[in-house]
């Protein structure tokens, strides 16, 4: 890992120096990057709930197996009980992982990128 990122300072925004462009630039990146990062975990937590919820206890069981399960009509009950949990549990990952992170990427990282294309579009009329 490296140092990081410098703290972008009041004053050198003021000055705009090339430094201070530099600097804001790299923090920029760093947004950028960490918004893609999000973004691909997103994907991720999605797909590892889908290939969850995919899976089932006893999907291909055998002829012994169901005679097994026949005869061990309790223990299926518990079995039901732990998938039944299991289901809930992956709703509930969708509300507890994925729009946190939704809401954080598109609250914070987002509102940053919005005010910078604002900031860019008030500001380039003093450029030309």
């Amino acid at each position: 890992m490296g140092v990081g990122l410098q703290p972008l300072e009041f004053t050198e925004c003021l000055a705009d120096s090339p430094h201070f462009r530099e600097n804001l630039q790299r923090h920029e990146k760093e947004l950028e990057r960490t918004s893609q990062q999000i973004k691909r975990l997103i994907k991720e937590v999605k797909d590892v709930v889908q290939a969850a919820k995919r899976e089932c206890i006893g999907a291909s069981m055998t002829e012994d197996e169901r005679a097994i399960g026949r005869s061990l009509q309790h223990f299926a009950h518990l079995i039901r009980t732990v998938e039944d949990e299991r289901e809930r549990m992956l709703g509930r990952a969708h509300e507890q992982i994925i729009q946190p992170l939704e809401r954080f990427r598109k609250d914070h990282i987002g509102a940053v990128k919005e005010g910078k294309k604002k900031f860019d579009k008030k500001t380039a009329k003093f450029l030309y």
